[in-house]
Order: structure tokens, then sequence, then C-alpha cells
């Protein structure tokens, strides 16, 4: 615990001074006179982190020469723009409570317990830790995903796990990024709920629980550096941020724009976001209408740059733009994967998701592998699923309803109109993300992000749109709300207490106090290849975790490859016969 606390100090730090100084540069270029947030800094500090550790990454490994280039930007914002930063931050201070600071500690010791020594999720073993330790020490390797398909499920989260890994510092690498996230927006939520506490920040504050409760699910297993972690985290905040600022009648397009590039962000973290980027049409539209085309090619560049690094690794990793994806073939290069193992990998997702285990499997359309799908759940992830479903039937009558009202607003305020487009569109974005998710790949912890906000954006939007309505309208939509949060509610009480009985289980095992649950080290087989050691586990298809590296899932298929070079740097191809 004391290793993962000095190091989200460590993040922290950076990440502010990041954050705030990009977001004074942003709000200046659109001559917005909005408010920072901390929480905005600190979230935009995190990408703009994973932008530049995504970068540096294609040029070298990601590790202590990366982290002394970022602290001497560091150092020179601080420098010329002390004053600014002073000012800032007791601005944002001064706007805490005394108990919230109470209040954030526990959740920071909560988390960081959890984050400390619970278990491993699967696939950490299978490709995470590796996928980390090739941004550690490597960056890319031309081909490295021929050793390995699974490097090429590339996420810029690796990136950034491997920019704040301090490995050379604790003498083991950290993967707890996405538990300082965890924190972040889990104080938010809480403080949010409690400052918002209105009938019109209904919709806001209810997709403030979906932080809390994903915290709660994935508790047992927050040790994992998972990618699906980080980008819930992400798409939540989005979501909440976007919701707040429809509330608060905000009408300028500066900070709607802002999320859009935060959106376009989510497509280089895991591509079960990539629909969320959709929310770019509404600013964009607004921008056309005012003409502002400075600022449309501005929002344009940032999202490009934003995204570049995952689609340049890309083409180093695996030959391909994007994996698995083989419908945009456009590099000729010698180490690219095989098209056939790309589209065997991309139907492995699929059913595997389904619950179907079989390629041949691939064609059944959604009335013949949803029942497998719907039984291969477990309880609680059928009662959220249960929850999302019954709050697209809700929203479908609130539509008809609303949309019938909002025919009569020509002699309302045009702002009423604004919000109305603003909340619809928002819901839109969100019920297309889970439809991409639910026919593509519909397993939970990819999708947690919709699941979970789906229900408690519809069903806040329902509260607040009827409390001007008639009785029985409200009455209708509210019990509507109450059965959807009921839905939620058993779940959430069976995660708690399981969470609770792992902490009590744990309370005598005091190991895990000091440092972070490091990387199993399982018997490893190796093979020599040309000069190079290629590792692989005692069991076909099995975990290879961190240490040995590079590592192969089976090691039958090293027959089937060629190193480019002498050196591990020059990369992979397959064997010409």
């Amino acid at each position: 615990m004391l290793y993962i606390l000095i190091n989200w100090i460590y993040i922290g730090i950076t990440s502010y001074i990041l954050g705030a100084f990009l977001l004074r540069r942003f709000r200046k270029f659109f001559d917005y006179e909005g408010k920072n947030s901390m929480t905005m800094c600190l979230m935009t500090g995190v990408t703009a982190a994973t932008v530049y550790a995504g970068y540096f990454s294609v040029f070298a490994g990601v590790s202590l020469a990366a982290n002394i280039v970022m602290l001497i930007f560091c150092a020179a914002i601080l420098f010329f723009e002390r004053k600014t930063f002073v000012t800032e931050l007791k601005e944002q201070l001064t706007e805490q409570k005394p108990f919230y600071f109470i209040l954030y500690v526990l959740i920071a010791l909560v988390v960081a317990y959890y984050c400390a020594g619970t278990n491993f999720v699967y696939d950490s073993g299978l490709y995470h830790a590796q996928s980390i330790r090739l941004a550690e020490d490597y960056g890319v390797i031309r081909g490295i995903a021929n050793i390995h398909e699974r490097f090429g499920y590339n996420s810029s989260y690796f990136c950034l796990a491997a920019l704040y890994s301090m490995k050379d510092v604790f003498g083991q690498s950290m993967h707890a990024v996405h538990g300082l996230i965890a924190v972040i927006l889990c104080a938010a939520s809480v403080r949010g709920i409690w400052e918002h506490r209105s009938w019109k920040h209904t919709a806001g504050n209810l997709c403030r629980l979906a932080p809390i409760l994903y915290t709660m699910i994935i508790a047992t297993e927050i040790v994992s550096p998972a990618t699906d972690y980080i980008t819930v985290y992400y798409v939540m905040w989005i979501v909440i941020s976007w919701a707040e600022l429809i509330e608060d009648g905000e009408q300028e397009t500066a900070p709607y724009a802002f999320y859009c590039i935060m959106a376009a962000f989510l497509v280089s973290l895991k591509l079960t976001a990539a629909c969320m980027a959709l929310l770019v049409l509404y600013p964009a539209y607004r921008l056309v209408k005012e003409k502002k085309w400075k600022e449309i090619w501005m929002c344009l560049g940032l999202g490009i740059i934003v995204a570049a690094p995952y689609f340049i690794r890309n083409y180093f990793i695996s030959g391909w733009l994007i994996y698995p994806f083989e419908a945009i073939d456009l590099f000729p290069v010698d180490w690219k994967l095989p098209k056939e193992t790309v589209i065997g990998d991309a139907m492995d997702v699929k059913v595997y998701a389904r619950y179907l285990y079989d390629r041949a499997a691939i064609d059944q359309n959604i009335l013949q592998w949803f029942p497998t799908w719907w039984n291969g759940q477990k309880s609680v992830e059928r009662w959220f699923s249960l929850a999302a479903f019954a709050a697209v039937g809700a929203e479908i009558v609130n539509l008809l309803m609303q949309g019938l009202t909002h025919l009569k607003l020509r002699s309302k305020a045009a702002e009423k109109q604004t919000d109305f487009a603003a909340i619809t569109f928002l819901k839109a974005v969100v019920f297309i993300s889970f439809l991409s998710w639910l026919f593509t790949s519909p397993l939970h912890r990819y999708g947690y992000a919709f699941v979970l906000t789906l229900p408690l954006l519809f069903a806040g939007s329902f509260i607040t749109n009827v409390k001007d309505q008639k009785l029985w309208r409200r009455l209708v939509s509210g019990l509507s709300a109450l059965a959807v949060l009921f839905i939620l509610w058993v779940p959430t009480y069976r995660i708690l207490k399981e969470d609770l009985l792992f902490a009590w289980n744990a309370r005598s095992d005091t190991s895990y106090i000091v440092r972070q649950k490091d990387y199993p080290q399982p018997a490893m087989l190796s093979e020599d290849l040309n000069g190079i050691t290629i590792y692989y586990p005692e069991e076909a298809g099995g975990q290879s975790w961190y240490y040995a590296f590079p590592a192969t899932n089976f090691g039958e298929n090293i027959q089937y490859w060629e190193n480019r070079g002498e050196t591990l740097e020059d990369g992979f191809h397959h064997r010409i016969n």
C-alpha cells in the first residue's frame, strides 16, 4: 500500500501540472472563461501523459528516461507559470470543504488496500504484463505480435502503465495507475452528489453512482493492469461531465468539444469504446453553424494527436492499422501477421464473449446466440443486463412522450430545446455504444461502461424531464426509474458483501502493507530462435506473466517464425517457405 500511495502522489503531481497547463491553453484558444476543476486537470494530465508515453514508445522504452524528460518539462512549466499555478490551485483547494479531504483520504486508502494484494484477472498473465514489459524495455518491436498475437491487442494504457511503473525506484513494476483513476472519479462523484442536490441534477447524480459501483465490482481484481478498467472510468467521466454541462445550462461549445477530444482518446484505450467518438458530431454541428473554422481544425488536430500513437504502435507491433480488423489492409510490410490469423482472432473474441467458444458458431444470429449468452452470465451480471434492457424499453416510452411534448416548444425558451437535444444526443451515443458492445463482444468486463451508465443516465433523464408534467406521468416515470434502480441495487448489495468478505478473510495478511503484489513467476520453458531466447509456458496456451520476455503462448508455434535480424529489437516475421 505504501508503494502505491507514493506512486499515486507522483502520478497526481505530474498529471496535475500537465493537465492544468494544457487546459489553460485550450480555454484561451476557445476564449472560454469557464473554470477547470481539479478532476479535469488530473484526467487531462493522465491523458497527456498517456499520449506522450505512446509517442515516446515509438523511439525507445518508456521507463526512466521518459520520466526524466517529463519531469524536466513539468519543472519548466512550474518555473514559467508558477504564479498562475499557485493562484489556480488555491482557488481549487478553497472550494473543498474540510470533510472532503477526510473523505478523499478514506477512499484512497480503501482503493489502495484492494489495489495492493487482490487477485489478478487471467488476461493479465496472458498478455497484459507482457505488453507492459514490451513498452517499458523496448517501446515497440516490429512483428512482436507474431510471437504472441495478443500483443496485437495494443492499448495506449500499456504505455501509461510503463511510464508510471517506477520499476527502477521500487524494484518491481508497479501496476496501479487505474487505481488512482478510481480514487479520482469516486471522490469527484461523492462530492458531486453532495453539491448538486437538486432535481435538475438527477441525471448527473445517478451517473455519478456508476464509478462507485464499478469500483465495487472490480475491487477484488483491481490489482490487475487490465485495459478494461481505465476505459470504463473514462467513459463514465465523459458521460457524467456531459450531463453536468447540460444540467448547468452550459451554452458554450468549447467544453463539449473538450470532452469529444477525450472521447477520441478512448479509441486508443479499447476499441469497444470507439462509438463514444460519435459525441464529436454535436460540437462539430455547432461549430460549423457558428462558422468557427479555426476551432474546428484545432479540435480535429487534437483528436488526431491523441489517437495517432495507438495506430503507429499497431503498425509496428502487428503490421495492421487496427487489430484484429482485417478490412483495413494498408501496409505491405514483412512483419505483418497473416490475414487468416487476424480473422481467426477476431472470430475468437466474438464467440468467446458470447460464451460459444467455437468459431463455427460465428454466424449465429441474435436469436440463436442470445440464450447461450444469457445463461453464461453470472447472477449479478444478469441483473445488470436486465437493468440495461429495462432502461431501453422505458426510454422508448419516455422519448415518445418527450417528443410529443417538445413538438410544442415554439413558445418556450430556445435553451430548453438545446438542452433536450443535447441530453437526447448523449443518450443516443451511449445507446449506440451499448448496441455495438452487445453485437460485437458482449462480455461484461468489456461493456460495464455502457451496461451501468445506460440505465442510470436514462433513469435520471426520465426523472428530470417529468418534473413539470402531470401527476400521473410523474408517477409512472418515477416508478419506472425506481424499478431500474432496484434492479441495480440487488447486485450492488451482493458485490459489496463479497468485497467485505474478501477483506475480512485477508485481514491477517500484512504482506502488502508496504509493497504491491508482484507478478507471479511461473516455471517456463524456452527455445533458441537464431540466438534469441523465446519463452513459453509449460501448459500450452497458458500464462507467461512479466519476467520471461518475450513469451509465446504455444511453444510449438516457434517453428513458424524467423527473426528479422540478430537482436530482439529487429523483430520477427513468419517463416517464408
